[in-house]
């Protein structure tokens, strides 16, 4: 059972809280959302008058101090909520065509595994290098009735 129920729209007092009062920084913030996250545009929209440029540093500037734990848990999504989809998503199951029993969905549950294992350190997004090298071995009986001496072989 989940701890908060997810909030789609956050009221602007819990957003205000979760930027520590900073009343401006909470309509940058909801312009940035409105502009499809274009840090300029939203500048742009609450200061009209500012250059492209000029709101592009300044915008940068406002969005770091936005801090990402406060507004998941203004959503409503923290570490628990995580958890439990996760959870949910690795015991996914589906209802089979002929027989309508229900049997796991591995296509679902995919994703879900590769997370965990990458949680847990045990994947990678990393490539793994595997490096083979051939060595050619040639029995001393070939290389006496061919003629081959050491510095002729590879």
């Amino acid at each position: 059972m989940r701890s908060k129920t997810m909030q789609n729209k956050p009221t602007i007092k819990a957003l205000e809280q979760a930027f520590d009062g900073d009343k401006g920084l909470v309509l940058f913030f909801l312009a940035w959302i409105k502009n499809g996250k274009n840090g300029v545009k939203a500048y742009q929209e609450l200061h009209p008058h500012t250059d492209y440029a000029t709101a592009g540093v300044l915008a940068s500037r406002l969005l770091k101090k936005v801090r990402i734990e406060a507004i998941l848990e203004v959503y409503g999504l923290g570490l628990e909520e995580y958890m439990e989809q996760l959870k949910d998503g690795l015991a996914a199951t589906k209802l089979e065509d002929l027989s309508g029993e229900k049997v796991p969905d591995h296509a679902t549950r995919r994703p879900y595994h590769d997370k965990l294992g990458k949680l847990l350190g045990l994947e990678t997004d990393k490539p793994v290098v595997v490096q083979q090298n051939n060595t050619l071995v040639i029995p001393s009986e070939l290389a006496q009735k061919y003629g081959l001496t050491k510095e002729e072989t590879p």
